[in-house]
């Protein structure tokens, strides 16, 4: 997808996330089967993004990647959405998004995140790919 056929271009935290559901009893220090383990993308901006998408905009999202199992599953994620990633910045291998561990109680109606910013990296605005963004108005009816 070339720059000028997007209708949003989004930018933000990118973050993938590892939820579950917690048993009804947990005992320290043993371990515990679970019905479901979930790893799928999160972060306010990326969700944004896929939302945005679902919607019939043509979108593309502006974050790091580098060559990780990380930034893989992120990547496949934006891609399952319909979110181009062609604006992805990928000159560290090593750069990956945030990730989150989501612990969700479904009986105190509560979650609790850990989280970890190891190998994430912020943009700049200097870093900000201007010439390929291209016109993305963000405004009025998706394209068709």
């Amino acid at each position: 997808m070339s720059a000028t056929t997007f209708d949003v271009v989004v930018l933000g935290m990118n973050v993938v996330d590892v939820l579950t559901e917690l048993p009804a009893t947990i005992t320290p220090d043993t371990k515990h089967a679970v019905d479901t383990i979930l790893v799928q993308g999160g972060g306010p901006a990326s969700t944004a993004s896929c939302q945005i998408a679902s919607l019939g905009w043509r979108t593309a999202f502006i974050g790091r990647h580098g060559d990780n199992t990380i930034s893989r599953i992120s990547e496949a994620e934006f891609e399952r959405a319909g979110v181009a990633t062609d604006l992805f910045l990928r000159e560290d291998p090593d750069v990956q998004p945030a990730v989150a561990i989501v612990e969700v109680d479904p009986r105190k109606h509560q979650r609790t995140v850990f989280y970890t910013l190891h190998n994430y990296r912020k943009l700049t605005p200097g870093e900000l790919p201007v010439d390929r963004l291209g016109a993305a108005p963000a405004a009025g009816s998706p394209s068709s």
